[in-house]
């Protein structure tokens, strides 16, 4: 496969993806791993709390992005980031990682982004469609259209 029908895969399918890794992978892996060990998850949970290594990282990434509390994308990320944290959690765990704090960090990273993909859906079906989004309630561009 070449990178580029990779890259225009990647953009046709891209929400469908997102879905997928969030509602479907990520949830079935937690339950699987839930159920193999938990002793180990339990173990991680208080060495790594959500409170010291999730919470304060996810609010600076949300910040970089500029995504503030007030927008939609931000319950959308930060719902996606908490399932992120746990999936790594019971990650390292079944995996006997050594670096827990580094891979929270990263899946909250990539959550985050995963979480920006489904907070747009509308607007990447939009443009895949070649149309444009017109937001009724907008004072700047009400009389635009």
């Amino acid at each position: 496969m070449s990178k580029k029908y990779q890259r225009d895969y990647y953009v046709k399918n891209r929400v469908k993806l997102c879905e997928k890794h969030v509602e479907v992978y990520m949830p079935n892996t937690i339950k699987r791993i839930a159920l193999i060990i938990p002793e180990e998850i339990t173990k991680l949970y208080n060495e790594y709390p959500y409170e010291v290594y999730g919470d304060p990282y996810l609010h600076k990434i949300l910040k970089i992005y500029g995504i503030r509390q007030s927008e939609e994308a931000f319950a959308e990320c930060y719902e996606v980031a908490m399932i992120g944290y746990i999936y790594s959690i019971h990650r390292c765990a079944y995996m006997g990682y050594t670096h827990t704090d580094n891979y929270i960090k990263f899946m909250i990273r990539c959550c985050i982004k995963m979480g920006i993909v489904l907070a747009n859906k509308e607007r990447y079906a939009m443009q895949s469609e070649n149309y444009k989004m017109v937001y009724l309630d907008d004072e700047i561009n009400r009389n635009r259209f």
